[in-house]
């Protein structure tokens, strides 16, 4: 990256500090209290360090493990591990990502709520990327966006890609892993993206940031994509 390009360099050295404990769900940052709760209704305790970088937790679905890492820029890795195929064996593997909207939270005098009228956006694309957004309604009719999940990555331990269907029911994002008969563990990779990198690069889609993200696309052909958008993001603002 370029030494003299401050404003990217600044932004790339930030990191979102990771949760003790998912227990109570995890605080997105920088979107005003809004919770993701990364587990079916089963409880995620307590984490403790896996490696730099990474954070682990304990409970949550059966035959699963989740895992957080920070990247660059605050955003955040979110990995659901399959460790085993734990439902029926002609069933695929269900997992469910939940906003929390409009909810309260603490004591009475430090009661926090989280905003009601913001928007989840299943129908929005970063870097060619879809995934859902979460939206703020701000000044602008369509919302600004504060936060992104991208659509899951899912591997197999050969490393062969697994079918997998998203959507999103309501504030949940439904994962359906077709896991049956897979070599185990699969790992279910979405990412977060705050919204401080997202405004950063979107207003740049009709300058130069296009020109360079077209020419680091072909650049990085057979690579998995989310490597390749992490990539392109960061000539995107390398072009500041």
């Amino acid at each position: 990256m370029p030494s003299d390009n401050k404003k990217a360099k600044k932004l790339l050295k930030k990191k979102t500090k990771l949760p003790k404990s998912l227990d109570g769900g995890w605080k997105l940052p920088d979107a005003s209290g809004i919770k993701l709760y990364l587990s079916d209704g089963s409880s995620l305790g307590k984490g403790h360090k896996s490696g730099p970088g990474f954070r682990e937790y304990d409970g949550g679905e059966a035959g699963t493990h989740t895992v957080m890492q920070q990247l660059p820029g605050k955003n955040v890795r979110l990995y659901k591990v399959i460790t085993e195929h734990a439902g029926p064996a002609n069933k695929p593997t269900v997992l469910r990502l939940r906003f929390s909207m409009g909810e309260c939270s603490g004591a009475w005098i430090f009661k926090q709520c989280a905003p009601n009228d913001w928007i989840l956006n299943d129908r929005y694309a970063y870097l060619g990327t879809r995934g859902v957004a979460l939206m703020s309604p701000d000044d602008s009719p369509d919302g600004n966006p504060v936060g992104f999940l991208s659509a899951p990555v899912v591997h197999d331990a050969n490393g062969h890609p697994v079918y997998t269907a998203w959507r999103l029911d309501g504030r949940t994002v439904v994962i359906t892993v077709y896991d049956q008969g897979r070599a185990h563990p699969v790992v279910v990779d979405p990412h977060w993206f705050v919204g401080k990198w997202l405004l950063a690069v979107e207003p740049l889609r009709v300058g130069g940031c296009v020109a360079r993200i077209i020419l680091d696309w072909y650049d990085t052909a057979g690579q998995a994509w989310y490597r390749r958008v992490w990539h392109a993001a960061l000539e995107c603002l390398a072009s500041f």
